[in-house]
């Protein structure tokens, strides 16, 4: 943790989509270079180029859980559309039992891959997962619930047990629209976008809708980053140059400021993975994408660089980084121990 006056600043690492065994290692990884969380995607697929596997986040973080002893288990994000509200308020509350209080939960509206291929509802999708925290808050936090809903209604329903963190376990929301940092604002503990260009503005809108809410608690302001760090600058860009292309194609509105016209098919709205759309957005990225347009949205480069990247994210308003190491198998250790010896103590020292 780092204290920049009254702020604390924390690290999490995403952990990868498969296997178990390398999953494993990663999270034992977390805890020996001293990160405070570890962060488990919720998809039905994977977001790999070559391998598209993934394991279900909720049974892994309860696997996870019982292998470490102090680092908190985060999930970025879960699409809360592939769960009644009633099933995931439990598969947090026993995830928090289960972990001693260490859960942090991050939920979306959801994105094509893990959602149209396989039939599910997905209708007003932003509504449904505004309803979905306000059902699963009420589970947590009353004896017995009525609720008569758009989408979910439930009568006499009841929770136990009740999870361990009081009044419940942190909800963060990944909002990168309007509509959703205004639920951030009104229902959320934490905010969890990913490469947004505006953060400090965006963060402003959302504060200001919390306040007239009348909400209280700290947000938690975070941000999901793609890291490489590497010796110099130069060996991070040959390692982070092509899939920073490919991964901010998902991003097609972002792109559009730059000038850059990318078709609405590539969207985390519209992309499922297929052999032939994966072909096809590779080869749109390396003609079309240019590194100078996207290296801004990545933690890359020596220590010293991914230092002074960081510290623009902190004066933006970012209190809580997760971290995804861009990198291939067998070169995660040594990511995270560039990050856990070189970038977190001089961190700590700095803001301390």
């Amino acid at each position: 943790m780092i204290h920049l006056g009254k702020e604390i600043i924390r690290f999490g690492i995403a952990m990868p989509f498969h296997p178990w065994e390398e999953v494993l290692k990663c999270a034992k990884w977390g805890e020996k270079y001293n990160f405070d969380s570890i962060w488990m995607a919720d998809h039905m697929v994977g977001m790999g180029l070559k391998r598209l596997d993934a394991l279900e986040a909720y049974s892994t973080l309860a696997a996870l859980a019982m292998t470490t002893k102090k680092v908190r288990l985060g999930t970025s994000v879960t699409n809360i559309q592939t769960r009644h509200p009633a099933v995931l308020a439990q598969n947090i509350s026993t995830l928090d039992h289960i972990s001693n209080g260490r859960v942090i939960t991050a939920v979306g509206a959801g994105e094509a891959m893990s959602i149209v291929p396989f039939g599910i509802p997905w209708d007003k999708p932003v509504s449904r997962m505004e309803e979905a925290i306000k059902v699963m808050i009420k589970l947590w936090t009353e004896k017995s619930v009525d609720h008569e809903g758009e989408f979910f209604k439930l009568k006499g329903a009841f929770l136990d047990p009740k999870p361990i963190q009081k009044p419940y376990p942190p909800v963060w929301v990944a909002a990168n629209s309007p509509r959703t940092m205004r639920i951030t604002g009104r229902l959320a503990d934490g905010w969890l976008p990913v490469i947004r260009d505006n953060y400090a503005k965006d963060l402003k809108k959302i504060l200001d809708v919390r306040k007239r809410a009348g909400k209280l608690s700290d947000l938690e302001r975070g941000v999901l980053l793609y890291s490489v760090v590497a010796k110099d600058d130069d060996a991070a860009k040959r390692i982070l140059e092509f899939p920073a292309k490919v991964f901010s194609l998902f991003d097609v509105k972002g792109l559009e400021k730059y000038g850059l016209k990318v078709p609405e098919r590539f969207s985390l709205e519209k992309f499922a993975y297929s052999p032939k759309m994966l072909t096809e957005i590779i080869e749109y990225a390396q003609k079309n994408v240019p590194f100078e347009v996207v290296e801004k949205r990545y933690i890359w480069g020596s220590p010293t660089s991914c230092i002074e990247k960081l510290e623009k994210w902190i004066k933006a308003g970012v209190n809580y980084f997760v971290i995804v190491a861009f990198v291939s198998e067998k070169y995660r250790e040594d990511q995270y121990k560039l990050w856990g010896k070189c970038i977190l103590p001089y961190m700590r020292e700095q803001y301390a």
